[in-house]
């Protein structure tokens, strides 16, 4: 029986996701393993075993398992309704060695969940809006909610936040919250939710100079220390239907339409569009499949944008030894990864030979 460890690090995306392999020796051996993790915010953390999640943890800071890892098992970490752009850090530490050793030495422990529950928030939704522009949602809030609120996505547009924000109760009528510009260099705000509204509408009004966009969040304790809002009595004003159809997924949840691509670009490196962009709209990239007819090494790139000086999405690169005609396909989960608002879904062939035909499954959400 031998010590192990490995140090795990990770970037969280602009939706508060990330996920991340932890890679095991090809040993034959089993292992005892135990994963300490933290990041800037609270977030939710789970430990999947060959894709199927067997522990869950939330908070800042959290420290879970041991875990059982039998040899050919995989283990990935994976982080929703987290600060977004924050860094993770951690460590998966325990012990490797024969089943019979691992087996007698494994003691499970309980979990313990996390290390700072008060403050946790999950990432409902992200709302972006053009400039000038308006946004009304409904979103369905998680059962037990007991407060609501918003964080700046600081990376669009000036980033100095829209003109003004408003939470109104859809079962209740009343208004929870309202916000309006400037913010004093203030990105996070939360209100309380009553028990009666299970739902909420969201109203973002951009300002004329610039674009926006906030992540809509909610929380199952009271947060750690007060925010401070402006909260205004119910006007009456606003008759709502609680009827409305809420439990459309967000836009990086899950796929809501497919594009499909058969097409041969000709010369290398020639641009060929798959998702057409639309001005103030953002494609979320979710179940991604390429292949080609080449018959031999082949890679494809899809890029945000023009590939001209625009930002690569990802590569699908196979390599042929001997040439046998069309190969399998190319799959990628996108995990709704979000392109820059107004921007097209393009593709390249990068290599292989020129006229080959490419085929494609685009799975992706524009919003």
């Amino acid at each position: 029986m031998r010590p192990f460890r490995q140090d795990v690090t990770g970037v969280i995306d602009a939706n508060g996701n990330a996920s991340m392999s932890v890679k095991l020796p090809g040993t034959g051996e089993w292992h005892a393993l135990k994963v300490s993790l933290s990041t800037s915010g609270p977030a939710e953390w789970a430990i999947l075993v060959s894709g199927t999640a067997i522990t869950y943890g939330r908070g800042r800071r959290v420290t879970l398992g041991p875990e059982l890892i039998q040899d050919g098992e995989t283990v990935a970490i994976t982080v929703t309704g987290g600060p977004p752009a924050a860094t993770i850090i951690g460590a998966v530490t325990g012990k490797s060695g024969t089943p019979d050793e691992i087996l007698l030495s494994y003691v499970p422990q309980p979990n313990t969940i996390a290390v700072d529950t008060a403050s946790t928030a999950i990432v409902l939704q992200r709302i972006p809006v053009a400039a000038g522009g308006n946004a009304n949602v409904a979103i369905s809030v998680p059962t037990g909610t007991v407060a609501v609120g918003w964080q700046l996505d600081a990376l669009v547009g000036d980033g100095q936040g829209p003109l003004a924000v408003s939470f109104t109760g859809i079962q209740s009528g009343d208004l929870v919250g309202s916000w309006a510009f400037p913010f004093s260099g203030q990105a996070l705000f939360a209100v309380p939710l009553g028990p009666a509204d299970t739902s909420i509408r969201v109203s973002v009004t951009a300002r004329g100079a610039s674009a926006c966009a906030i992540y809509v969040l909610a929380w199952s304790a009271a947060p750690a220390a007060p925010l401070p809002t402006t909260v205004e009595a119910s006007t009456g004003a606003e008759l709502l239907a609680v009827s409305e159809a809420l439990a459309t997924p967000a836009p990086w949840q899950a796929a809501a339409s497919s594009a499909t691509t058969r097409v041969a670009p000709g010369a290398l490196n020639t641009d060929f569009t798959i998702v057409p962009g639309v001005a103030g709209q953002t494609i979320y990239l979710h179940d991604v499949e390429v292949n080609t007819n080449a018959g031999a090494t082949w890679e494809v790139d899809l890029w945000d944008g023009p590939s001209a000086g625009g930002a690569k999405v990802a590569d699908f690169f196979v390599v042929f030894v001997t040439a046998v005609g069309a190969g399998p396909p190319v799959s990628w989960d996108g995990r709704g990864r979000p392109l820059t608002a107004g921007n097209a879904l393009v593709g390249t062939l990068v290599t292989g030979p020129a006229g080959s035909t490419i085929f494609g499954t685009y799975g992706f959400t524009r919003q």
